[in-house]
């Protein structure tokens, strides 16, 4: 497809000490997937069979290189990639930049704006609500891929919307956001990967 969403689950917020839980894809042609990494028996806290590690992730994902790749929250999921996968990914969008540079003055979480903008305003569901107590990796993964793949599915629905405004040619009425679109691809891309660089290092 050219295109493919990606977001990661994780057991906390610690991108530098982490685990990572597994990633979600999802690419207009194909159902939203989830691939599991680290997951753990809630029972015994024994590693599960059958997950794909990280030498096998990074053979398969480094050859992204020419796809557009979207992302909401991409300083999250980039840092989590470089060190926990060891490869640096480029990102083509970031859902989370581009909803500041339409409208700054509303929450940016992905499932809030995917509801507002791209679902039927059913509410906004929590991992917190399905899966309270746990941390990722110990949720099973018959039913955590059920929530994590959405993610995904969700990132690129939104990018869509986002792309229709975001645009060298916004719909009639809106030029002025020609400059936001500036911004976005002349700006804020690209110091996606130099703000990745100066977080690795430290300052």
């Amino acid at each position: 497809d050219g295109v493919i969403a990606i977001d990661t689950e994780t057991d906390g917020l610690d991108t530098f000490n982490g685990t990572l839980a597994g990633i979600c894809v999802y690419s207009p042609s194909q159902k939203a997937a989830y691939i599991p990494v680290h997951h753990v028996s809630y029972i015994t806290g024994q590693e599960l069979n059958n997950q794909l590690k990280e030498p096998i992730i990074k053979e398969y994902f480094s050859k992204l290189k020419d796809t557009k790749i979207i992302m909401h929250n991409a300083s999250f999921d980039l840092k989590v990639f470089a060190n926990m996968v060891g490869l640096r990914l480029p990102c083509y969008w970031d859902t989370l930049l581009a909803a500041n540079l339409l409208n700054e003055n509303e929450q940016h979480g992905l499932k809030y704006l995917h509801d507002k903008y791209c679902g039927d305003n059913t509410g906004v569901y929590s991992i917190v609500n399905l899966f309270e107590g746990m941390v990722f990796t110990y949720v099973p993964i018959k039913l955590g891929y059920l929530y994590a793949a959405r993610d995904a599915k969700m990132t690129y629905e939104l990018y869509k919307y986002q792309s229709k405004w975001l645009s060298p040619n916004p719909p009639e009425g809106h030029e002025d956001l020609k400059d936001c679109y500036n911004v976005m691809m002349n700006i804020e891309m690209p110091l996606v990967p130099i703000v990745l660089d100066v977080e690795l290092r430290g300052v």
